[in-house]
């Protein structure tokens, strides 16, 4: 069994520095689902110009932190599978019904779970949905690509 308090962000997705926006994994059954968390405190670069006086999270980031969710689901099922983080790249495919609910503000902290719909070869369909709380604040089917190295 593998100790999901010890599987970091950062050893699992290939992202770093300020591309690497999942904070927490925070469960998975490494093969359906997974959620991780990020937060959304102030110091964070997009906040930077992401309204002056209005400051709220780039919507385009967290179709993006959605994306690094269903990467994290796709490395996870690897790992349970074969034992070891096996290295792979994936590219994002497609975004389809994608939709901004809520703005969301400095001090959230993002769920975002990422449910796999179906794989064929090594293309993989995922539902995603992120939430601040109990409130949807953006919802997708997203499309990857990911090939092993």
């Amino acid at each position: 069994m593998i100790d999901m308090t010890s599987l970091k962000a950062q050893d699992v997705l290939p992202h770093r520095g300020k591309m690497l926006l999942i904070d927490r994994i925070v469960e998975s059954d490494f093969d359906t689902y997974a959620i991780v968390e990020h937060n959304s405190y102030p110091e964070r670069f997009y906040f930077d110009g992401h309204f002056i006086g209005h400051p709220i999270v780039p919507g385009t980031l967290i179709l993006e932190m959605m994306f690094q969710a269903c990467g994290v689901l796709v490395r996870l099922k690897n790992l349970r599978n074969t034992g070891k983080m096996v290295q792979s790249s994936g590219v994002a495919v497609s975004a389809k019904s994608v939709y901004f609910l809520k703005e969301v503000d400095m001090d959230s902290t993002i769920s975002i779970k990422a449910t796999r719909k179906f794989s064929i070869m090594n293309f993989s369909t995922f539902y995603a949905v992120a939430k601040v709380g109990d409130e949807e604040v953006c919802k997708a089917e997203l499309t990857i690509y990911t090939s092993h190295e």
